[in-house]
Protein backbone atom coordinates (compact mmCIF):
# COMPACT_ATOMS: atom_id res chain seq x y z
CA UNK A 1 0.00 0.00 0.00
CA UNK A 2 3.15 2.31 0.81
CA UNK A 3 4.69 1.77 -2.38
CA UNK A 4 1.15 2.40 -4.25
CA UNK A 5 0.84 5.49 -2.33
CA UNK A 6 4.48 6.85 -3.31
CA UNK A 7 4.20 5.81 -6.56
CA UNK A 8 1.16 8.11 -7.15
CA UNK A 9 3.01 10.98 -4.81
CA UNK A 10 5.85 11.01 -7.17
CA UNK A 11 3.68 11.03 -10.62
CA UNK A 12 1.99 13.94 -9.53
CA UNK A 13 4.86 15.78 -8.54
CA UNK A 14 6.48 15.01 -11.97
CA UNK A 15 3.02 16.55 -13.69
CA UNK A 16 3.69 19.43 -11.35
CA UNK A 17 7.35 20.05 -12.31
CA UNK A 18 6.77 19.70 -15.96
CA UNK A 19 3.82 22.10 -15.64
CA UNK A 20 5.71 24.41 -13.83
CA UNK A 21 8.50 24.33 -16.70
CA UNK A 22 6.08 24.43 -19.83
CA UNK A 23 5.14 27.70 -17.77
CA UNK A 24 8.36 29.20 -17.99
CA UNK A 25 9.58 27.84 -21.37
CA UNK A 26 6.35 30.16 -22.78
CA UNK A 27 7.95 32.84 -20.57
CA UNK A 28 10.03 35.65 -22.37
CA UNK A 29 13.78 35.97 -22.11
CA UNK A 30 13.59 38.63 -19.45
CA UNK A 31 12.00 36.17 -16.82
CA UNK A 32 15.57 33.81 -17.30
CA UNK A 33 17.57 36.64 -17.51
CA UNK A 34 15.60 37.70 -13.96
CA UNK A 35 16.10 33.99 -12.54
CA UNK A 36 19.82 33.47 -14.05
CA UNK A 37 18.69 30.31 -15.91
CA UNK A 38 19.25 29.47 -19.37
CA UNK A 39 16.24 28.52 -21.74
CA UNK A 40 18.27 25.43 -22.92
CA UNK A 41 18.69 24.18 -19.48
CA UNK A 42 14.89 24.30 -18.70
CA UNK A 43 14.15 22.57 -22.07
CA UNK A 44 16.75 19.71 -21.11
CA UNK A 45 14.65 19.70 -17.82
CA UNK A 46 11.58 19.73 -19.09
CA UNK A 47 12.00 16.72 -21.64
CA UNK A 48 14.04 14.99 -18.81
CA UNK A 49 10.78 15.35 -16.65
CA UNK A 50 8.26 14.33 -19.58
CA UNK A 51 9.88 10.86 -19.82
CA UNK A 52 9.08 9.30 -16.95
Amino acid sequence: MNQIRNAIRRADERARHRREYEMLLQSGDQMFRDIGVQRADVERMHRKVSLF
